[in-house]
């Protein structure tokens, strides 16, 4: 006996009670039982229900691809862009070097002209001000880069897609 509204088995057990029968399943397909009773309904069915979850499957594994292939550019081209400002910022480290050495040197080598020359105290501080200046420089500046990169140091991101 098939009860009308929603065509559910429906049977009496053994004290008399009517009991309903169902069942539900999840999944791309349904279990055998029920793609058999489809076929059954209509030939072919069942074949034309594997065939969409075959596309189906197809489908969401080439959209994974195409979400890796593009979570893996992005990691590139952050990696190269970072690479791209270390390196700019080692060039303007070196010529910094590279000033600093010339500056220190013309700066003591003017207090040596005028010490030689008539004036020591003026040669004295010229020179002594340019070493003083430039080592005070050269370790400060160091200490400021270290606490500046230590602020500046990227967090994970938390968004990326899980990996299984």
């Amino acid at each position: 006996m098939a009860n009308q509204k929603d065509d559910l088995p429906v049977e009496k057990d053994a004290s008399g009670q009517i009991v309903t029968v169902g069942g539900s399943f999840s999944g791309p397909l349904p279990p055998p039982s029920v793609l058999k009773q489809y076929e059954q309904v209509l030939p072919g069915l069942a074949d034309r229900i594997v065939t969409m979850a075959e596309n189906e499957e197809a489908q969401r594994h080439a959209q994974n691809q195409l979400a890796l292939k593009a979570e893996i550019d992005l990691q590139k081209s952050a990696l190269e862009a970072e690479q791209e400002a270390m390196r700019a910022e080692m060039k303007e480290a070196r010529w910094g070097q590279v000033l600093a050495f010339c500056i220190g040197s013309l700066t003591i080598g003017a207090g040596a002209y005028l010490a030689l020359h008539g004036a020591q105290i003026s040669g004295t501080i010229l020179g002594s001000g340019g070493v003083v200046g430039l080592v005070s420089v050269f370790i400060y500046g160091r200490k400021g880069k270290k606490e500046t990169k230590r602020i500046e140091a990227p967090e994970e991101d938390t968004n990326l897609p899980e990996k299984h």
